[in-house]
């Protein structure tokens, strides 16, 4: 406030024009407000760790706006409850609004991702159970995000950058390529894919699926481990034990994937470990029309197929 309107002061007592009229004074005010909105983007966007920093500037820049709004109401009473007022609420609004946009953006794939996962684990169709559903796991990433925001949050952040994104998603995404195009087949994904767009993947695509990407992925994790150092920040090594948290966060997406995969394997149909493996990789409709035949084959007909059963 005290610099903005020392500013604006000094300008309009070098260049009475600037400050001839209201219209004239607000017109530089606002324009010294955009400069110094402009002055301060660098400092939010030179790294994304700044992020607070940038909320910080963009808040003050808020409250410098406000009071100078302020000051010109009370020296420019005839726009007390016009121009002037309507010209404040459109700066705080749109920063607001800036501000809201920047975070629901950045959360809302995160949030989607694991509402998408509950919902459909625990068949959560109706609107207010999903709504409440929301708020819980909104709540509970907003305590996990609170940490990250003390005054030792930074180191907090730092590590979990440093080990979250990054053995655990490249690990994921090769498992990906192996089970759906050499598992659950190349062909059968190619028709997948053609039934719900129309036509089937180019010849690119698939070369991509079954051999270029995993094979990249492959070469990134191997250099990875080759390249690998402890988490810093700045001129700071975390200890062994920092470390040893960041490797289990980096776990924490894959170590789950491993028991879920055995439970749901020795529960599949089949005489061996192969068919077991053939059956749990095929569609869930593919697999209930075979064990529908297999029911068919050892105990007869299904009483709903059965002739008469609907008479009887």
């Amino acid at each position: 406030m005290v610099l903005i309107e020392t500013v604006v002061t000094g300008f309009v007592d070098e260049f009475p024009a600037l400050g001839k009229t209201p219209l004239a004074r607000l017109g530089t005010t606002i324009g010294f407000c955009i400069v110094f909105c402009l002055v301060a983007i660098p400092q939010t966007t030179q790294h994304a760790k700044n992020i607070v920093l940038g909320v910080v500037v963009t808040i003050l820049q808020m409250v410098q706006v406000e009071t100078v709004m302020t000051g010109l109401r009370d020296e420019f009473p005839q726009f007390n409850r016009t121009k002037v007022r309507y010209l404040g609420n459109i700066i705080v609004l749109c920063t607001v609004g800036f501000l809201m946009g920047l975070s629901c953006t950045t959360q809302m794939v995160g949030l989607e991702t694991v509402m998408t996962g509950i919902t459909d684990e625990f068949k959560i169709k109706i609107w207010w159970k999903r709504l409440l559903a929301t708020v819980v796991v909104a709540v509970c990433m907003f305590l996990c995000g609170l940490p990250q925001v003390t005054q030792g949050g930074m180191f907090v952040l730092s590590l979990i950058d440093h080990y979250a994104a990054s053995f655990s998603v490249l690990l994921i995404a090769f498992l990906e390529f192996i089970i759906i195009y050499w598992i659950y087949g190349g062909a059968q994904f190619s028709g997948d894919v053609k039934i719900m767009l129309g036509s089937p993947p180019g010849v690119w695509w698939r070369i991509c699926w079954a051999i270029l990407s995993p094979l990249a992925i492959v070469f990134i994790i191997i250099f990875s481990f080759i390249n690998y150092k402890g988490a810093k920040y700045g001129s700071y090594t975390y200890p062994t034990w920092a470390d040893f948290i960041g490797w289990c966060i980096a776990l924490a997406s894959f170590i789950p994937i491993i028991p879920i995969a055995i439970v749901k394997l020795l529960k599949s149909s089949g005489s061996n470990i192969f068919e077991k493996l053939k059956f749990i990789t095929r569609p869930p409709c593919e697999r209930e029309v075979e064990r529908r035949q297999d029911v068919e084959m050892r105990q007869g007909p299904l009483l709903e197929e059965a002739p008469g059963a609907l008479d009887a």
